[in-house]
């Protein structure tokens, strides 16, 4: 691969999940190291799971930034009330890139890993075609969590 942002899935049983990821040594996970600057998992919550948040349910962020030397983490540390998951998880990944700047390694080759599929979809798959239909989905509706 010669792109400079990679993301990767991290759904099934067998795959490295957060405990592990925080466990082990970095190695760029194994036979698909391919000389990461940093390997950056990111996660998002809300109490009520993807439907549509209410304004009490409780929402969430975090991320964590391994490099060959060091480990890095960040997360909401307020109560963060009223956000979906679609919502937590894109500020999650939005705040990595603000650590990976101030790091100064937002310009290297970079693995994000995911447990989400909305986040991979949308950016591997999805995403081109929400923007080439004006930011809709099949049948036309709105795609979730739009900034208007």
């Amino acid at each position: 691969m010669n792109e400079k942002i990679v993301i990767k899935k991290d759904l099934d049983e067998k795959s490295i999940g957060l405990r592990n990821f925080l466990l082990q040594p970095y190695d760029g996970f194994g036979s698909e190291n391919e000389d990461f600057a940093a390997i950056i998992y990111v996660k998002g919550g809300c109490s009520n799971g993807n439907s549509e948040a209410k304004s009490d349910d409780k929402s969430a962020w975090m991320y964590y930034i391994k490099t060959p030397d060091k480990q890095y983490e960040d997360h909401s540390n307020t109560e963060l009330k009223g956000f979906s998951q679609n919502r937590m998880t894109l500020e999650a990944i939005i705040q990595a890139m603000t650590g990976l700047i101030n790091l100064q390694i937002d310009r290297h080759k970079l693995l994000f890993v995911t447990d989400y599929n909305d986040l991979f979809g949308g950016i591997t798959e999805w995403g081109k075609s929400w923007q080439e239909n004006r930011w809709t989905r099949s049948k036309n509706k709105k795609i979730i969590d739009l900034d208007e």
